[in-house]
């Protein structure tokens, strides 16, 4: 469980990366809705999953110091 959780945890960090806004190539171009849900430089990917790895960090510790 520990070497999957440190997997788990190595490809989250991969998706992690500044926000770059698309700057559109043409002049009828209507933003979306979502656009300034980020702003340039946020750091969006997984790490909103986060809390759930951490619980699982803890169950784990938790069972290896029964061990």
């Amino acid at each position: 469980a520990r070497q999957e959780l440190d997997e788990t945890k190595r490809l989250i960090q991969q998706t992690e990366k500044p926000y770059e806004p698309h700057t559109p190539d043409w002049p009828d171009w209507e933003l979306p809705e979502y656009i300034g849900v980020f702003k340039p430089g946020d750091i969006i990917g997984y790490h909103c999953r986060n809390a759930d790895i951490e619980f699982l960090e803890a169950e784990i510790a938790e069972l290896e110091s029964k061990d």
